[in-house]
């Protein structure tokens, strides 16, 4: 108990920081440990922080603890942020992955995240199968066909093309996701999707040049293999 009551005291020293570097730190500490206790005071600091357009970092990270804390009363606020929809943006993906974490009717309601995306932007996308492999979703056989059948050139994304090398392939999250896929009569076409990743894992690099995505193809390998890949996802 003497640990936890000094994490919380740490923590909330942190996210009332004026510094942002400790606001970034408090809200990882709290989603490291499942402070919910703090679930009130980090929306408080949230809204505190949506005033400062320049603090894109702070907020990502306050967003990925209000979803991993379940903070339902910071739903609004974040379904104005992936309302927006920006192309290109760290807090949209960010609000994209709490969003589907409060939103699901258990942990396998990948319902949202198909809705998404069918009319998301690229930040969207990322952010809603960003939900698939954190969690380790199973969803049902119609959502996971369906998924697959979205997400298959999602790396294709208007938003996405020119800018290659600095946005990442969201099917990195799905192939994930998908080492839980594997049974049932989905299967198959879980396979077939894995491999056709495995072809199709190339980007253009800054300089113009065709470049392999090493990381989606060993990520695809290890899948069919039979392993959950290690080591990709960060504690959310």
């Amino acid at each position: 108990m003497a640990n936890r009551d000094e994490f919380i005291k740490n923590a909330l020293e942190f996210i009332n920081s004026t510094r942002s570097a400790q606001r970034i730190r408090g809200a990882k500490l709290i989603r490291k440990n499942g402070l919910t206790e703090l679930k009130s005071e980090l929306y408080a600091a949230f809204l505190k922080e949506l005033k400062d357009a320049r603090t894109w970092e702070v907020k990502s990270e306050m967003l990925k603890t209000l979803g991993a804390l379940k903070c339902d009363e910071a739903m609004p606020q974040i379904w104005q942020i992936v309302e927006r929809n920006l192309a290109a943006d760290a807090v949209t993906s960010s609000a994209t992955t709490a969003y589907i974490r409060l939103k699901r009717a258990h942990k396998d309601d990948a319902r949202e995240i198909i809705n998404l995306l069918k009319t998301g932007s690229y930040s969207v996308a990322l952010g809603a199968l960003t939900a698939l492999a954190i969690d380790q979703m199973s969803p049902s056989e119609a959502e996971i066909l369906e998924i697959l059948r979205l997400s298959r050139d999602i790396h294709k994304h208007e938003d996405r093309r020119g800018r290659e090398f600095g946005l990442i392939d969201p099917r990195v999250y799905v192939a994930i996701a998908s080492a839980n896929w594997l049974g049932g009569v989905q299967g198959e076409a879980v396979r077939e999707w894995l491999n056709y990743c495995k072809v199709t894992a190339i980007y253009h690099a800054a300089n113009g040049e065709e470049r392999v995505n090493l990381r989606l193809v060993e990520i695809c390998e290890t899948v069919l293999k039979g392993k959950i890949p290690k080591g990709y996802i960060e504690i959310y």
